[in-house]
């Protein structure tokens, strides 16, 4: 199977999410060991869905490899410097979700963090950390 050529590298990743739900309920998603992150030029991303619960969760980012250390970045609309795309139980509830990202390790294998919530809605924290595979 040809590799897609908009994909330059893969990296094994660990994602911790708390997720927080409209109804009062609460998760904790561990992903280790995975391989999901994807590089597209000047960004990296990663994709995850998975049953929480009785509900299906899908989470995808798109963050610029370069962006400033340290330092919280606003989350954005699609093509912008950061851009978290929520959904809770298939309704696409925030295609660009509201909250930051501060990146702790830029460039191709990242560590960091962000924070996003939907008003009226849920809102979660997740913490990364990506290697080579």
């Amino acid at each position: 199977m040809q590799k897609d050529k908009r994909v330059t590298s893969v990296g094994v990743g660990d994602v911790q999410m708390f997720l927080a739900i409209p109804g009062g309920e609460s998760f904790t998603v561990s992903i280790r060991g995975r391989e999901f992150l994807e590089h597209s030029g000047e960004y990296f991303n990663f994709k995850f869905f998975q049953y929480v619960g009785r509900n299906e969760f899908y989470i995808g980012s798109s963050f610029r490899k370069n962006l400033s250390l340290d330092e919280p970045h606003n989350l954005g609309a699609p093509g912008t410097a950061a851009h978290v795309q929520l959904e809770l139980d298939g309704i696409d509830n925030s295609r660009s979700a509201k909250g930051f990202v501060c990146l702790e390790r830029g460039g191709d294998y990242p560590k960091g963090g962000f924070y996003c919530a939907e008003e009226k809605g849920f809102s979660l924290i997740a913490m990364f950390d990506f290697k080579s595979s």
